[in-house]
């Protein structure tokens, strides 16, 4: 019995010696044939059993040693494509700031030292009325207070002070006497020579420039691209005298002779001319605003192309005038007035006009452009040229016949 069973395991032993031969032998040959499962190459019939993997000298195979990492690539990198993003939504406006609280009025000025009352008897009514502006308090009382409220403390403490002078005694310089003829009544003669018109101070002081108040003066040469405002001249004479490009700012002028003076291109504002001669003066391209020309002669003057803004020539004389090509802001009154003969063609009235009661005999207003009301109540139109050019008839009281 234990013969057999030593038999057998020796039969086992050998046939399993046997088959790790064969399959040594067959191991990297390539024959024809369907590959088995293990992808060795056997008998399609007898599956091939695999051995230990090993070496050629029989001893088991050892772990194959993993190589080295490669070494990455010292290349930069291709660029990626720009981004297709969408874009944003604008953002919402902001809400509007909230308006500025008003500033504070200015305290207004304090009025001046009233001037030193004149010597009853003499030529000296007073020295130093209107330097300090008050010497008329009361007369226009709450026209227009605190005007320039701080600006100029003590300078300027009503609209107009000494706009009226005459009615005050003792406000010197400022106060024309009472008894001075109307420069009107020798509007239409011949003046013989200058400086001699019956409302000027006899004898006259000769002066080289003006720019204070004074009376009685006579300006000798030019005083062109003159800076004159705040003084008042009063029965003097500035006749044949240049005074073109100046500016003159709250002037006042009282019984004056300005005959074949000039102004041209000059700027003027919030000043009055009253009863002063004007005739053959020349104020072309000149600027005035807020300008009076009151009860004054002004005949044969050249306003061509001046721009007014709210001036007033009412009771004046401006017969034979060239009022040509005016460009005029504002109310422009001109009523109770002469302007016979006077042209104003091609002029241009923006506000509101008024020639009431005044004579325009023979006047032109050719190509005229009211734009906005023109009274023309009472106004002589007889023989005077329509803005359409026709003649207007006699009697045509107000309106062109």
């Amino acid at each position: 019995m234990k013969s057999k069973y030593a038999a057998a395991l020796i039969a086992s032993l050998l046939l399993t010696s046997a088959c790790k031969t064969a399959a040594f032998q067959g191991a990297g040959k390539k024959k024809d044939g369907p590959k088995s499962d293990n992808n060795e190459v056997g008998n399609p019939e007898t599956p091939v059993i695999p051995g230990t993997p090993g070496t050629s000298d029989g001893n088991p195979q050892e772990p194959i040693t993993p190589g080295n990492p490669g070494q990455g690539s010292n290349e930069p990198g291709t660029s990626g494509n720009p981004g297709t993003g969408t874009p944003g939504t604008p953002g919402t406006p902001g809400t509007p700031g909230t308006p500025g609280t008003p500033g504070t009025p200015g305290t207004p000025g304090t009025p001046g030292t009233p001037g030193t009352p004149g010597t009853p008897g003499t030529n000296n009514p007073g020295q130093n009325p209107g330097q300090n502006p008050g010497q008329n308090p009361g007369q226009n009382p709450g026209q227009n207070p605190g005007q320039n409220p701080g600006q100029n403390p003590g300078q300027n403490p009503g609209q107009n002070p000494g706009q009226n002078p005459g009615q005050n005694p003792g406000s010197g310089e400022t106060k024309p006497n009472t008894n001075v003829p109307s420069c009107l009544a020798t509007c239409n003669q011949t003046w013989p020579d200058y400086c001699v018109q019956p409302y000027l101070q006899k004898p006259l002081s000769r002066v080289s420039s003006i720019g204070s108040s004074q009376r009685g003066v006579r300006l000798y040469g030019n005083q062109d691209e003159a800076n004159l405002q705040n003084f008042t001249l009063v029965q003097s004479c500035l006749s044949n005298s240049s005074l073109v490009r100046g500016r003159w700012d709250n002037v006042k002028f009282h019984s004056n002779e300005l005959i074949l003076a000039h102004f041209s291109d000059s700027k003027w504002f919030n000043s009055t001319i009253e009863n002063s001669d004007l005739r053959q003066g020349t104020w072309g391209r000149a600027e005035l605003t807020d300008v009076r020309i009151f009860s004054s002669c002004l005949d044969q003057a050249n306003f061509g192309n001046a721009v007014f803004t709210r001036v007033n020539l009412s009771g004046s004389y401006a017969n034979r005038v060239n009022f040509g090509a005016l460009t005029v802001h504002g109310v422009f009154h001109f009523k109770n007035g002469k302007a016979d003969a006077a042209v104003f063609d091609r002029s241009v009235f923006h506000g509101p006009v008024s020639f009431a009661n005044t004579s325009l005999k023979g006047a032109s207003f050719v190509g005229v452009a009211f734009e906005n009301s023109a009274d023309f109540s009472g106004a002589d139109l007889t023989n005077a040229k329509w803005t359409d050019g026709r003649i207007c008839k006699a009697n045509s009281i107000g309106v062109c016949r």
